[in-house]
């Protein structure tokens, strides 16, 4: 039997806009890298009648993305994306977008028929601006409340 591996450059970070049943996804501009970290708080429930040692249970959900991009020129005509800049934006508005982490067909569209992750979040970014070469962008969002996995369709 064959594994199939997944590739890295097959997942994608969108930002989700519209009602249910029209949702729109625009995919971060230049993304490399996508990370998402789902962690929870461990919470002790050891008692004092537990002699063999302690006991754990999950507590508080924790979970952020970070992303590593290429920085798409401003000036791109290429409104399918967000650019930096609309982020910048967003920060400077405290805007909490929702995004979702999601796998993509080969002409870029959101795959439905694989797991997704969605959740809103907080924006914070950093840029490099090396001479000659390709500014680069460093994007981490904090997640707020639950990152709600959203099973296949189909």
């Amino acid at each position: 039997m064959a594994n199939i591996i997944a590739r890295g450059s097959d997942f994608l970070i969108f930002v989700e806009s519209g009602e249910e049943g029209s949702k729109t996804y625009k995919a971060i501009g230049g993304q490399t890298n996508a990370e998402i970290s789902d962690d929870s708080d461990q919470r002790e429930t050891t008692n004092k009648l537990d002699r063999h040692g302690a006991s754990y249970d999950y507590g508080r959900e924790r979970w952020s993305v970070s992303v590593d991009l290429k920085r798409v020129d401003e000036k791109d005509p290429d409104d399918k994306i967000v650019k930096f800049e609309e982020l910048e934006d967003w920060k400077k508005q405290c805007h909490k977008p929702t995004i979702v982490g999601a796998w993509v067909t080969k002409e870029g569209a959101v795959d439905s028929t694989r797991r997704m992750y969605r959740g809103q979040v907080l924006i914070k970014l950093s840029s490099s601006f090396p001479d000659g070469e390709d500014a680069s962008g460093s994007l981490s969002l904090q997640g707020i409340g639950i990152l709600e996995p959203i099973n296949p369709k189909g």
